[in-house]
């Protein structure tokens, strides 16, 4: 799905880049931004040509494929969905695993079966000649 967005975003950039470069330029020089094309408004001359629309409507395309595919990343890689599979897994290694043997010992104690080690001897051991 994600791939089917991503390269109807692709053509949808080159058809941008298409219609915007077949676009002839109205005011070419600097000279006509400051007073030179006085019947012309600052957003154009109020009339949209057939390229024009063409560009407004590949731009909304464009963001629409933008937040599309976003969404669509984001909802693939959550946070949330892998923190709970991320939770589980600990859940499960933190949990005590029952043994058959000593069903009542408690962890880390030792059983009664098992020979407790015995202490080191105080003093400690002569020095050889």
């Amino acid at each position: 799905m994600l791939t089917t967005f991503v390269a109807i975003h692709v053509l949808i950039c080159l058809f941008m880049i298409g219609i915007i470069l077949l676009q002839v330029s109205q005011q070419a020089n600097i000279g006509s931004m400051f007073g030179g094309g006085a019947s012309q408004t600052v957003f154009g001359s109020g009339t949209q040509t057939a390229l024009g629309k063409a560009t407004t409507v590949g731009a909304i395309l464009f963001f629409c494929t933008c937040l599309l595919i976003s969404f669509i990343i984001e909802k693939e890689r959550s946070v949330i969905k892998h923190s709970a599979v991320i939770q589980e897994q600990i859940e499960e290694k933190v949990a005590p695993k029952d043994d058959a043997s000593s069903p009542s010992a408690a962890p880390g104690l030792p059983d009664a079966a098992q020979e407790v080690p015995s202490p080191a001897p105080a003093s400690p051991a002569p020095d050889a000649p």
